[in-house]
């Protein structure tokens, strides 16, 4: 399930929580993780777009994209608040 959150009258994909998380046994690190959490809420807009959305320089997003950069929580929280996603829907539910 896929809806459209619109911030500033550019499109965001929300993807629904199930596909954000990984799958039981996945061996992707966190970080991977969070590089396809933003992967795939980008979507089609460039990184200086969604670097007004997030509140990171477009340079960072980048970085983050490529899995060239870490991010601590003190930024990640709020960047997700932002995106209107659960830490939970990143990394998936402690098992």
């Amino acid at each position: 399930m896929e809806a459209a959150v619109c911030y500033d009258g550019v499109k965001l994909s929300k993807v629904a929580s199930q596909s954000n998380r990984m799958a039981p046994g996945s061996r992707f690190s966190s970080q991977q993780q969070i590089h396809s959490c933003l992967g795939k809420q980008r979507g089609e807009m460039s990184f200086a777009q969604f670097s007004k959305i997030t509140g990171l320089t477009p340079s960072t997003l980048f970085r983050l994209e490529q899995c060239a950069q870490t991010i601590t929580l003190r930024w990640l929280e709020p960047t997700l608040k932002k995106l209107n996603i659960l830490i939970v829907d990143v990394f998936g539910e402690k098992r």
